[in-house]
Protein backbone atom coordinates (compact mmCIF):
# COMPACT_ATOMS: atom_id res chain seq x y z
CA UNK A 1 0.00 0.00 0.00
CA UNK A 2 1.21 3.11 -0.85
CA UNK A 3 0.33 6.53 0.50
CA UNK A 4 -0.55 9.35 -1.00
CA UNK A 5 0.41 13.22 -0.15
CA UNK A 6 -1.25 15.87 -2.68
CA UNK A 7 1.57 18.13 -2.38
CA UNK A 8 3.65 15.69 -3.93
CA UNK A 9 4.16 14.23 -7.61
CA UNK A 10 4.26 10.29 -6.42
CA UNK A 11 4.92 7.88 -9.14
CA UNK A 12 3.87 3.93 -9.09
CA UNK A 13 4.99 1.43 -11.38
CA UNK A 14 3.04 -1.90 -11.41
CA UNK A 15 4.77 -4.72 -13.12
CA UNK A 16 2.45 -8.07 -14.03
CA UNK A 17 4.50 -11.36 -13.50
CA UNK A 18 3.83 -14.65 -14.41
CA UNK A 19 4.77 -17.56 -11.49
CA UNK A 20 5.71 -20.73 -13.10
CA UNK A 21 6.34 -22.23 -9.81
CA UNK A 22 10.17 -23.85 -9.52
CA UNK A 23 10.99 -20.62 -8.77
CA UNK A 24 10.33 -19.52 -12.48
CA UNK A 25 8.65 -16.46 -13.31
CA UNK A 26 7.95 -14.66 -16.38
CA UNK A 27 7.37 -10.66 -16.53
CA UNK A 28 3.81 -10.01 -18.60
CA UNK A 29 4.06 -6.02 -18.68
CA UNK A 30 4.01 -3.34 -16.71
CA UNK A 31 2.59 0.45 -16.48
CA UNK A 32 3.93 3.53 -14.64
CA UNK A 33 1.77 6.33 -13.57
CA UNK A 34 1.11 9.00 -10.60
CA UNK A 35 -0.73 8.43 -7.70
CA UNK A 36 -2.61 11.75 -8.79
CA UNK A 37 -3.26 10.16 -12.16
CA UNK A 38 -4.91 7.14 -10.14
CA UNK A 39 -6.70 9.09 -7.67
CA UNK A 40 -8.37 11.88 -9.82
CA UNK A 41 -9.48 8.86 -12.07
CA UNK A 42 -13.48 8.23 -12.60
CA UNK A 43 -14.25 6.48 -9.32
CA UNK A 44 -10.28 6.29 -8.41
CA UNK A 45 -10.00 3.13 -10.81
CA UNK A 46 -7.60 3.41 -13.87
CA UNK A 47 -7.08 1.07 -16.70
CA UNK A 48 -4.33 1.03 -18.81
CA UNK A 49 -2.29 -0.95 -21.79
CA UNK A 50 0.40 -3.14 -20.42
CA UNK A 51 3.45 -1.99 -21.93
CA UNK A 52 6.78 -3.89 -22.27
CA UNK A 53 10.12 -2.97 -24.70
CA UNK A 54 10.28 -4.20 -27.96
CA UNK A 55 6.60 -5.74 -27.75
CA UNK A 56 3.71 -4.15 -29.92
CA UNK A 57 1.44 -1.90 -28.21
CA UNK A 58 -1.62 -3.56 -26.95
CA UNK A 59 -0.89 -6.50 -27.47
CA UNK A 60 0.28 -7.68 -23.66
CA UNK A 61 -3.74 -6.95 -22.27
CA UNK A 62 -4.99 -4.23 -19.55
CA UNK A 63 -3.70 -3.63 -16.38
CA UNK A 64 -6.91 -2.16 -14.05
CA UNK A 65 -6.25 -0.19 -10.68
CA UNK A 66 -8.57 0.91 -8.15
CA UNK A 67 -7.48 3.33 -5.60
CA UNK A 68 -9.31 3.49 -2.43
CA UNK A 69 -8.76 6.84 0.06
CA UNK A 70 -8.95 5.89 3.80
CA UNK A 71 -8.79 8.67 6.87
CA UNK A 72 -7.26 6.24 9.03
CA UNK A 73 -4.95 3.30 9.39
CA UNK A 74 -3.20 1.22 11.90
Amino acid sequence: MANYSFEKHQRIKFEVVDDDGGNKFETIGSYESTMGNLMGSSAQTLQAELEMAGKKAGSLGKIIVRGEAVKDSN
